[in-house]
């Protein structure tokens, strides 16, 4: 009696453990090579989402363990975006190109090279889910723009080939 309860119980942990994988699929795939990032949208014509942090920054972890956890931003950024994760002072020559001075920030790329968005700092879920819908609506807007008209205006643009 006892082993056939034991067999029940081992039964339904092994089954828990083959459903969990189906929605354990709640964290944003993140890249950490820029250069294969931005391949990626180039290929899928969508927009970049770089977050930059650092090593001891508070709100960078907190920012990874709210923010980037809530299940709307995660789908979102996984369907919408390409999302790319470095540690800002091994990029020095990019963040000081895009004048990051705040830590984390958030910088939204088009796949035309045009910044869309740029989040100095800590931004909470609710905020950030309106901010990617609307970098989003920008960077599908400057995309039309660029292919049907050419290179965009003289704005500033992201680099276009992300160097150390």
């Amino acid at each position: 009696m006892n082993v056939a309860r034991n067999l029940v119980v081992l039964t339904g942990l092994l089954l828990a453990l083959q459903v969990v994988p189906l929605f354990a699929d709640e964290r944003i795939h993140w890249h950490s090579n820029v250069g294969q990032a931005w391949q990626r949208v180039r290929e899928l014509d969508q927009p970049l989402l770089l977050f930059i942090t650092t090593p001891n920054c508070g709100y960078c972890k907190l920012m990874k363990q709210q923010t980037f956890r809530d299940k709307q931003i995660v789908a979102n950024v996984n369907k919408s975006f390409v999302p790319a994760k470095i540690n800002g002072p091994d990029f020095r020559k990019l963040t000081q190109y895009l004048k990051i001075r705040i830590y984390p920030s958030t910088i939204i790329i088009g796949p035309d090279r045009r910044i869309v968005e740029q989040i100095p700092g800590y931004i909470a879920a609710e905020k950030m889910r309106t901010r990617l819908a609307l970098a989003r609506i920008k960077s599908k807007a400057n995309s039309q723009y660029q292919v049907s008209r050419g290179k965009p205006p003289g704005d500033r643009s992201a680099v276009s080939s992300p160097t150390r």
